[in-house]
């Protein structure tokens, strides 16, 4: 159900985002698991593509996924989450001229990550912007339809 509501709150194909450690080794924020080491066998069925943020060196890259399996073992951030359906229910307000502003306060929970801020704030914090986002407000859809990120595979 969540990944259906996430596709479908988004607009995109996608509803989930890891980090490459290389090797079928990935950093994965999942609900109810938190941040992990993952496979791609733990996600039977689903459609996965593989992405570069342009933007980042090698060493960025390297460092991002570094970062980011430094994290394993914190808890998953729900609430963040809820601030990724919020900021795409505020622009349907906006789009119909219902509001007019959308600030940038800070409503996810740091000692945990859901995926998509997970790997924008790994990248943001080795001085490579995936999206131009506050990973806070970053959902998987962000990150795939960035002009900062190249689709390098689809399987």
């Amino acid at each position: 159900m969540v990944p259906w509501l996430i596709r479908k709150t988004t607009g995109g194909a996608y509803n989930h985002v890891m980090l490459s450690l290389g090797a079928d080794s990935f950093v994965s924020a999942d609900m109810g698991r938190g941040v992990r080491i993952a496979k791609l066998a733990d996600y039977p069925g689903a459609r996965f593509a593989f992405c570069r943020v342009v933007s980042a060196s090698d060493l960025q890259a390297k460092s991002a996924a570094a970062w980011a399996e430094q994290q394993t073992g914190k808890k998953y951030d729900a609430v963040g989450l809820g601030g990724v359906w919020l900021r795409f229910a505020v622009r349907a307000l906006e789009r119909r001229g219902f509001v007019s502003f959308w600030g940038k306060s800070k409503i996810a929970d740091q000692a945990g990550y859901f995926c998509s801020e997970l790997v924008a704030e790994a990248y943001l914090r080795q001085g490579a912007d995936a999206c131009r986002l506050d990973p806070t407000y970053t959902s998987p859809t962000d990150l795939y339809e960035s002009a900062e990120v190249a689709l390098l595979e689809e399987i």
